[in-house]
């Protein structure tokens, strides 16, 4: 009896959640992807990367609870040339005791090594 009891309560409190679980839009995700590429070029320092990266600062901020901006250096291999990039850190849901990371490379590489 005492299992049933048990069991009835676990079903009855799993039927109380309220979770809106958002669903995955693949047209809307196409869209974003076309809106992206529409920049052209993204390799750092052209109107394309300064384009892209405002693009998504200001989608990004549609859903983040708060938008962090890593901003960086680095040399091109083998030259005195230097460019800066950007990584853009979108926190959502600080206090969840558990935690997601995606990354992902948004530019374009600053030369071409595989043509």
């Amino acid at each position: 009896m005492r299992q049933i009891i048990i069991y009835g309560l676990m079903v009855f409190a799993g039927g109380c959640n309220n979770l809106d679980v958002p669903r995955f839009n693949g047209d809307s995700a196409y869209q974003y992807l076309l809106d992206q590429c529409s920049f052209g070029p993204r390799n750092p320092g052209s109107d394309g990367h300064n384009a892209c990266k405002d693009f998504i600062i200001d989608k990004l901020g549609n859903f983040a609870d708060e938008i962090l901006l890593q901003e960086f250096s680095f040399q091109e291999k083998g030259k005195d040339k230097w460019h800066n990039g950007t990584n853009i850190i979108a926190r959502f849901n600080r206090s969840a005791v558990f935690q997601s990371l995606i990354g992902s490379h948004w530019d374009t590489r600053p030369w071409a090594d595989q043509d």
